[in-house]
């Protein structure tokens, strides 16, 4: 497809409009028109017998549930490629409108009903066009076909304006700020109050970057206010938007920084916190200023469910913490206020049922201890101190090996073979058990060992009729001790302990 390949009236009709469109200051493509259709589809009649497959004959359209309509495959005057994404389109774009209602479809499939679904189709239509448009108005039509396919071409201005060493004067410049105005706008049109549907967006982390590589300090201004009537939920951005920081007075990231939380740390706790520690990092002594905006993210961490008394258990069982939280919150609240850093660790280990100690505060505390930046923070050393504390405890208990065969055991059943089992496991003298039963019985018992922490190995003697499970005793316990030892001396020593307190 391309100008040259246009025959007879087609090629009359882009001659002229081709003229017309250089007089008008206009842009003209030649592209491909494609419209897909679907929805549900009627019996025609001819569909008689039972053991008939239905043709498409058989079939005719009833109703359309769903249309797409796109332009795509573009090409320019000149035969040369052209980057314009696939964009959308409407019927009385036409010219002539009857000229939409003339298209044939090249595709129509029709399915028989299955089940509760009846009988449906698809079909397609494709047509070559001519596309015309003002060239004023040539980037908010290419910013129609949506934010990820605009991005790449905004993108292509940055690098070209870069290379090109060129001011914010040059026109390179004045389109790629254009385009983002018109991807801004978009952002922030769609789900500013609705969070959670902002949840499910691709990330504005390339967008920002492209931004402040322009040093577009218009438009970084509009995103910050953005954030502040929406809120902030992606901490991958986090990175980026600080980076933009620097484009915008700081007390419009204090106020953005408050109303934002105010929205959104209730459901997005992690990502505040990493944008809190992020600025304090990039803006240490300006950092007092977010005191608010880090009493606003304190209110809001998991742990004391009086705290969030309109919540059900289970609401608040879905409120989970990492290590790398843990981290944020201290390290960003001891440059903002330390008596507030005192007051998150001591709720941290109040709430051990929440912030665990071996899987989040122990973790974050090895990473932090190995940052140069925060390891000797006081509230960094006092984590320190209450970890080493909780492992000691750990490493002091005697560890030996089992003194004779008799096992722990937590069995709650009373059947008649888990009564067996738990006669088995208290005996001192009995290294196995035999129980030869129908695999029902066999299988049950092996679940129950399954699920309580008993030092037995199962394996299934198939000799005879009914097979005997074999039930031996191990020392499966005793080992996992000697493991989390040398895990747990291994951690003292990264920890920096001496083993003098």
């Amino acid at each position: 497809m391309g100008f040259d390949a246009l025959k007879n009236a087609d090629a009359a009709v882009a001659e002229v409009l081709v003229a017309a469109a250089e007089q008008a200051d206009c842009d003209i493509h030649l592209a491909l028109v494609s419209v897909e259709e679907s929805g549900s589809a009627e019996y025609s009649g001819g569909y008689g017998g039972h053991w008939d497959e239905p043709e498409d004959d058989d079939f005719e359209v009833d109703e359309v549930f769903e249309r797409t309509e796109t332009i795509s495959e573009w090409r320019r005057r000149d035969g040369k490629p052209s980057p314009l994404p696939t964009l959308p389109f409407s019927e009385h774009e036409f010219c002539p409108t009857a000229a939409y209602e003339a298209i044939e479809p090249d595709e129509v499939e029709f399915q028989e009903a299955t089940g509760n679904a009846g009988a449906s189709f698809e079909r397609t239509y494709q047509a070559a066009a001519l596309v015309v448009w003002p060239k004023a108005f040539n980037l908010a039509i290419i910013n129609q076909a949506g934010f990820a396919a605009t991005l790449p071409v905004l993108r292509d201005f940055c690098q070209r304006w870069e290379d090109a060493g060129q001011d914010q004067n040059s026109s390179l410049w004045q389109d790629a700020h254009t385009l983002a105005g018109y991807m801004l706008r978009d952002i922030f049109r769609e789900n500013t109050n609705n969070p959670n549907g902002h949840q499910s967006r691709s990330s504005d982390r390339e967008f920002l970057e492209c931004l402040f590589r322009l040093q577009d300090s218009h438009c970084v201004n509009g995103y910050w206010q953005g954030i502040a009537k929406r809120g902030f939920y992606q901490k991958k951005d986090s990175a980026a938007l600080v980076q933009t920081a620097t484009l915008v007075p700081w007390p419009n990231v204090v106020s953005t920084l408050e109303q934002a939380f105010s929205l959104s740390a209730a459901k997005a706790y992690q990502d505040c916190a990493a944008l809190l520690a992020d600025l304090c990092v990039a803006e240490p002594n300006a950092a007092p200023d977010l005191n608010n905006a880090a009493q606003i993210l304190w209110a809001t961490l998991p742990g004391d469910p009086q705290r969030f008394p309109e919540l059900q258990p289970w609401e608040r069982g879905r409120m989970t913490v990492n290590d790398e939280l843990v981290a944020n919150i201290l390290t960003g609240f001891s440059a903002i206020n330390t008596e507030l850093a005192d007051n998150a660790l001591a709720y941290f280990l109040a709430w051990p049922a929440v912030y665990d100690v071996d899987r989040v505060l122990v973790a974050a505390a090895l990473s932090l201890t190995q940052s140069e930046l925060y390891r000797n923070l006081p509230v960094i050393t006092r984590l320190r101190t209450a970890v080493i504390k909780h492992i000691n405890v750990r490493v002091r208990m005697a560890l030996e090996p089992p003194a004779d065969w008799r096992r722990g055991s937590q069995i709650k059943c009373s059947c008649q073979d888990c009564t067996a089992l738990k006669l088995f496991l208290d005996d001192p003298t009995q290294p196995k058990w035999y129980l030869k039963a129908v695999e029902a019985r066999r299988k049950h018992v092996e679940q129950i060992i399954k699920q309580h922490p008993n030092d037995v190995n199962c394996a299934t003697q198939r000799i005879g009729s009914p097979h005997t499970l074999i039930c031996t005793k191990n020392q499966a316990s005793y080992l996992r001790r000697v493991d989390q030892r040398t895990q747990d001396l291994n951690m003292l020593t990264s920890l920096g302990y001496d083993g003098q307190s």
